[in-house]
């Protein structure tokens, strides 16, 4: 069953990525600034995730959506 897409919560603080960078890495760095585990933060975008590595290679279209909306928002904060 396919969850309602409307649940993620923009992260308050977004680090900008860095050229090259895997999704893995920058999902790494904002869980090293929040102070969590990065599986956990992943999770707060994809419920369902069960592997950070999953992010750079096997990322649907409907978990990408996901990821985005954790890390935009109009009025956000970029560092």
């Amino acid at each position: 069953m396919m969850r309602e897409l409307s649940g993620t919560r923009p992260l308050p603080v977004i680090l900008k990525p860095v050229p090259d960078e895997l999704l893995s890495s920058w999902v790494t760095r904002h869980a090293d600034f929040y102070g969590v585990a990065p599986l956990t933060l992943l999770r707060h975008a994809i419920p369902e995730a069960t592997s950070l590595r999953q992010t750079d290679t096997k990322l649907g279209p409907t978990a990408a959506v996901e990821i985005a909306r954790l890390c935009f928002e109009p009025n956000l904060r970029q560092f």
